[in-house]
């Protein structure tokens, strides 16, 4: 048995508990997801129904990454067509000795990912839908360790290369990495910042999903930050350039994904409903000031699931009955977008843009999650 808390059933209160506010990692037993079409149509004796799967989705792009060709940290691209992709998924079949190359899509067949953390240090689930999966986990604190001596985090925790002393001088520090089975119908709960790497041990298909919430925020916050800096200290010899702090914000959008503006941007969004959901009365939306358009949000048992729509659907899915009020989850949500907006307005790159109107964003919005804790 593997090393990881494995739940059968659970409130989304415990989950939230034990799990989130606690980062922990868990895996869900097949039985959540024993009603889920997937698991009906895609799959047959166990094996991916290639059939269904190429008339059903076959005109589709996707992303194929190449498990046999790296390409800088990460695999060499390319896109298919999902009929493509399961016309070579049966040709390999058919030729597995005289295979030169494995191909992924994500989240499909026999492969290995890179080591790595999710987007944005986002959490994830991932279901599978058949097959049997691998992962070596790392918890948050443990990548230092797992870098060679240029600083690059490692390609493949499993190559010999990493007990050479001189390539990674630092990997004897690491702890072992928890070890998980994850069989056909298990969803596995990745928490933020936990490094990874999976082995597809059979044909497998899964779905995954990204995302993050007020318990997650401030890690997404410190990843933008710390981003910015390799991004500052990797072009500190350009510093006397004309608007160089701004050139680092598009470095960082190219190579984060996100830079500063637009992730206050996110959270002004997500705080505008929360307010809005608090005051239920008429506001502006954040992308509508300028044009002077009102928004109305429906009042009583309608407002209430307007606002909690997404984590009604959780609720749901765990069988939760609602414990706290949908006040207390949109102040928790505030007191957590207020913690990650003073850490912006402290932040020396942030000043150091002399964004007028972004500094104003961020006071203006910190001033009315101040106003809205004064609504009983």
């Amino acid at each position: 048995m593997d090393d990881v808390t494995r739940v059968h059933t659970i409130t989304y209160g415990d989950f939230f508990r034990d799990f989130l506010l606690e980062n922990q990692l868990c895996v869900f037993s097949s039985e959540i997801t024993e009603d889920w079409r997937s698991r009906k149509e895609w799959v047959t004796n166990g094996k991916p129904n290639l059939e269904f799967l190429s008339n059903r989705f076959g005109y589709a792009i996707a992303p194929v990454a190449n498990c046999s060709q790296a390409e800088y940290n990460s695999q060499v691209k390319q896109d298919m067509s999902v009929t493509e992709f399961c016309d070579y998924w049966k040709s390999s079949f058919q030729d597995e000795k005289n295979k030169t190359e494995v191909l992924y899509l994500k989240d499909w067949h026999f492969c290995k990912t890179p080591f790595h953390a999710d987007v944005f240090r986002s959490y994830s689930w991932s279901a599978n839908i058949c097959g049997c999966k691998k992962w070596l986990l790392y918890p948050p604190g443990q990548e230092k360790y797992l870098t060679d001596r240029l600083g690059n985090l490692a390609y493949d925790v499993l190559s010999d290369d990493m007990y050479d002393g001189k390539k990674f001088p630092d990997f004897d520090k690491a702890r072992k990495p928890i070890t998980v089975i994850q069989r056909e119908g298990e969803v596995i709960f990745v928490p933020s910042g936990w490094h990874h790497q999976v082995m597809n041990l059979e044909d497998t298909i899964s779905i995954n999903h990204n995302w993050t919430n007020a318990c997650g925020i401030f890690k997404m916050w410190k990843h933008v930050q710390s981003e910015l800096k390799k991004v500052e200290q990797s072009i500190a010899d350009c510093k006397d350039m004309e608007n160089w702090h701004e050139q680092c914000q598009m470095i960082l959008k190219a190579s984060c994904g996100i830079n500063y503006e637009e992730f206050i941007e996110f959270l002004d969004v997500i705080a505008r409903r929360r307010l809005a959901a608090l005051s239920q009365r008429t506001v502006y939306s954040s992308q509508q000031e300028d044009n002077d358009e009102k928004k109305t949000l429906p009042a009583g048992p309608d407002f209430e699931s307007y606002v909690f729509e997404e984590w009604k659907k959780s609720v749901d899915v765990l069988n939760e009955r609602q414990e706290r009020t949908w006040a207390d989850y949109c102040r928790y949500d505030l007191s957590k977008i207020k913690e990650c907006l003073i850490g912006v307005k402290n932040d020396q790159s942030f000043n150091d843009l002399q964004n007028l109107e972004l500094q104003s964003r961020v006071d203006k919005l910190l001033l009315d999650i101040d106003i809205s804790n004064q609504i009983k």
